[in-house]
């Protein structure tokens, strides 16, 4: 199986066997004008024997212009200046653990998934808590004042815990995000 010297390619041996060179042509120039200039070289008997003369630096001093930046030189600039300086500021635990998620292996995004879901399973339940709450406070509206307070505390507190709630979702997606976009970022 694959290729045997001296025989074509193909189903049944059929294509080229002789391989074909390649030619490099000159930057910038139209496929008319490299015809003409391969048709001066044949024309002259350097059927492509000779290279064309190099033009050659003053010295081969490096102060010539310099190479030109791309996007993957800014961003090694940016990732490099971010790493090194990062231990010297002496970055706060919440910092260091945003980096080691952008960096974090596959368990720990799959953690922060699991820990987004759960989160969002305990928005669903309070609200239902909640609806359950209200139902009842308009069931006992003129008729128990002790019972109508208490179900009001629990209201109150069950709407404090879809707050926090709400915003520990807001942090964790937030977190999800960066990380997602940091891996994009980083991956070529």
């Amino acid at each position: 199986m694959g290729y045997e010297f001296g025989k074509g390619l193909g189903r049944h041996a059929e294509g080229r066997v002789e391989p074909i060179h390649a030619v490099v042509l000159p930057r910038g120039k139209s496929l008319d004008q490299c015809a003409e200039i391969l048709q001066k070289k044949t024309k002259g008997g350097q059927a492509g024997t000779s290279r064309p003369p190099r033009c050659q630096r003053s010295g081969g001093k490096p102060e010539g212009r310099p190479p030109p930046r791309n996007v993957f030189d800014f961003l090694n600039e940016k990732l490099q200046s971010q790493a090194s300086g990062a231990p010297d500021a002496g970055v706060d635990t919440s910092g260091r653990r945003i980096k080691d998620m952008y960096n974090a292996s596959k368990s720990a995004k799959q953690a922060l998934s699991l820990q987004l879901f759960q989160t969002e399973e305990k928005i669903e339940r309070t609200q239902r808590d909640i609806r359950g709450i209200q139902e009842a406070l308009t069931r006992n509206a003129g008729r128990h004042t002790v019972a109508t307070a208490q179900l009001q505390e629990k209201l109150e507190g069950a709407q404090r815990q879809l707050g926090q709630l709400r915003a520990q979702e807001a942090g964790l997606q937030r977190e999800q995000r960066k990380a997602d976009t940091h891996r994009k970022m980083t991956e070529f």
